[in-house]
């Protein structure tokens, strides 16, 4: 937990979020419309920029039909990471251990608030979004992600269903860094 204590997330109205913020974010937006669907989407999406690897960690809560909410937070190693393996594996690891994170801090909350709903139709699916897909270099990685993430409860999305990916993608190309 301590790499993640320091993360500090953003989206065009917040700045500077601690990960306790965004589960209070997260929990306050599901409480004030609880019979809807959510969809909880952990993703990761890098760049090589210069001398440095850029991670983008995109967190993304989608409300069936009415919006979502959204935040990131970037991690820049001041080295080039061009192996596609070590970046789409450290990718995974972002992902998964926010992904666990959050279900083990907020999960059961969530379906506190939900459960008086249900019948009205309320769920919650958490989500991994990983940057993989059947087409490309990355098909290689499918069989590796599956047993990476089975057993988490996150229930782990490759592209096109991986949504999310699409955020985290977008940030992770317009980031200036010094």
């Amino acid at each position: 937990m301590s790499w993640m204590s320091k993360l500090k997330f953003y989206n065009s109205r917040q700045k500077n979020m601690s990960l306790p913020d965004v589960m209070n974010y997260i929990v306050k937006y599901i409480e004030n419309d609880p019979q809807n669907v959510f969809h909880f989407a952990v993703t990761t999406d890098s760049q090589v920029i210069g001398r440095k690897t850029v991670y983008v960690i995109a967190i993304h809560v989608h409300k069936k039909g009415k919006g979502s909410w959204a935040c990131m937070c970037k991690i820049i190693l001041n080295r080039k990471i061009l192996n596609l393996r070590k970046k789409i594996w450290r990718e995974m690891f972002y992902t998964r251990s926010l992904s666990n994170f959050f279900d083990n801090a907020i999960t059961t909350k969530i379906y506190e608030i939900l459960l008086p709903h249900v019948d009205k139709g309320a769920d919650f699916y958490p989500e991994a979004h990983v940057d993989i897909g059947k087409k490309g270099d990355t098909k290689q990685f499918i069989k590796e992600m599956s047993k990476y993430f089975s057993g988490t409860g996150v229930k782990p999305l490759i592209k096109p269903e991986a949504w999310a990916i699409k955020l985290a993608d977008k940030h992770s190309k317009t980031l200036k860094i010094g």
